[in-house]
């Protein structure tokens, strides 16, 4: 500990004038082994003299390490002149810069829990914390326009000793009232799986005020609250999607302010709408049975996508479907009563009018299978927005196909070939084969036929009629 306060027993009159430090000379280090070791540069409270400076360190190997500058004069930084090893817990922070020695990044890694406290500036460059658990951060972050990543619950393959690892569910956490300004830099926080670790337990991401070009949160943690948290707003200046947040769901404690894109958009990807609180952002688009990593994104502007994959059941409610006989399978749904089950969060889902299917044939007759094209057909909004992803089950329905009354001209879209009972039917076709079977009033007629000279006349009775191929020229 050094400019300790006055409280602690210095003698105020001893102190002399300059500049406290703690130094480390080059090449020297501390291996405290399982230990724990706390550099401590205070503010000096109650003396003449309290000017304070840098603390300079070298070589550093503890299980548990506390870096502190509360020095109250503008140079009560930390400069990292060798390597930080063997960490379980870290603790570090700063009124002035945190720095390395020598270079522009900064990487600092724990196998379980990062603080940040009292202060953290860095001037420019990027800057890494892993932990092996959580990241809190008790403090307000300036980058200095660098690039800043937090990465928590991480990884056996990383370098996390495992048995440093307590019980618990990781977090990376910034407290309330705190921020992080990186400028022109951009932010990236990931609560990773934990992979290879007896403890992998995960929790929230909570985030407050975050500033920056661009900003990434994501958490990969496979506990079921695993998901983003804000009490605080984010703003990003980059364009395209310069704000993108992943976890399992989205709890926005900012209101409608919360996510703010000028020349860009944001992405928030979740597991289902009922798990979330919007907090009234205004969003362009909803899309459903989407993951980061394998789906397009099917909207424009700013969005909400969910995994969820909410599957519609179609039932009619006004009977069966019907038609008159007109030589196709195609069915067609005018303004027909249906109910449409599965809908989620509030959004109506529209189906094109009329809606097209197709029955089982294209014959007379009852308890036909109408097979219905739902997913190409249907429109669904909530509100002004657009909503995607929604699936259909297989709609089946009753139909049956009424014949044609006697006497009635044949459809124009009549296959060559298909005659109906009481009709007449000139053919301008020279050869053809063909074996149908046309629905009438009470008969069905079944035709067989290989040659029927253009220009002759067919007349068809209730009699099953046999066109031989030596019935070249029959007038019948």
């Amino acid at each position: 500990i050094a400019n300790d306060w006055l409280t602690s027993g210095v003698v105020d009159a001893w102190r002399d004038a300059g500049s406290a430090a703690i130094t480390m000379s080059r090449g020297t280090s501390i291996n405290a082994g399982s230990g724990s070791v706390a550099i401590e540069l205070r503010d000096g409270a109650g003396k003449s003299q309290s000017e304070s400076g840098q603390i300079t360190l070298g070589d550093i190997t503890a299980e548990n390490l506390t870096l502190l500058n509360s020095g109250l004069s503008s140079g009560s930084g930390i400069t990292l002149g060798g390597a930080l090893s063997g960490m379980k817990n870290l603790t570090i922070g700063a009124t002035g810069t945190i720095a390395p020695a020598t270079g522009s990044a900064l990487q600092l890694q724990a196998s379980n829990d990062i603080t940040l406290q009292g202060g953290f500036t860095f001037s420019g460059g990027t800057v890494t914390l892993q932990a092996g658990r959580s990241i809190l951060l008790n403090t307000s972050v300036t980058t200095g326009n660098g690039s800043l990543t937090l990465i928590a619950n991480d990884r056996l393959s990383n370098g996390v000793i495992d048995q440093f690892r307590d019980a618990g569910s990781a977090a990376i956490t910034m407290s309330r009232g705190t921020s992080i300004n990186a400028g022109s830099g951009s932010v990236s926080i990931e609560l990773r799986d934990g992979a290879g670790k007896s403890q992998s337990e995960s929790g929230q991401i909570t985030l407050g005020d975050i500033t920056a070009s661009s900003i990434t949160a994501i958490n990969n943690g496979l506990g079921a609250g695993s998901g983003i948290t804000l009490d605080g707003s984010l703003a990003a200046t980059g364009s395209g999607t310069s704000i993108e947040l992943v976890g399992k769901e989205f709890i926005n404690n900012a209101g409608s302010t919360a996510l703010s894109t000028p020349n860009g958009r944001w992405l928030v990807w979740s597991g289902s709408p009922s798990a979330d609180t919007r907090g009234s952002l205004d969003y362009s688009f909803k899309q459903y049975n989407a993951k980061r990593g394998s789906s397009t994104v099917i909207g424009t502007g700013s969005g909400f996508l969910y995994s969820l994959a909410p599957t519609v059941t179609f039932s009619l409610t006004g009977g069966a479907v019907s038609k008159t006989y007109d030589g196709n399978t195609t069915a067609l749904l005018g303004s027909a009563s249906y109910n449409l089950i599965g809908v989620e969060d509030g959004d109506t889902v529209y189906l094109r009018d009329p809606i097209t299917g197709s029955y089982e044939d294209k014959y007379v007759g009852g308890n036909k299978r109408v097979i219905l094209d739902l997913l190409s057909a249907h429109l669904a909004t909530n509100g002004p927005v657009n909503v995607y992803g929604y699936q259909f089950e297989l709609a089946v329905v009753e139909g049956f196909i009424t014949p044609l009354p006697i006497g009635e001209t044949l459809p124009q879209n009549i296959m060559q070939g298909e005659l109906v009972f009481g009709q007449t039917c000139n053919h301008p076709v020279d050869t053809f084969m063909a074996v149908e079977r046309a629905a009438v009033n009470y008969d069905n007629v079944r035709i067989n036929y290989h040659r029927f000279m253009r220009g002759n006349r067919l007349n068809i009775s209730k009699n099953t009629i046999f066109m031989t191929d030596d019935d070249e020229d029959s007038s019948l």
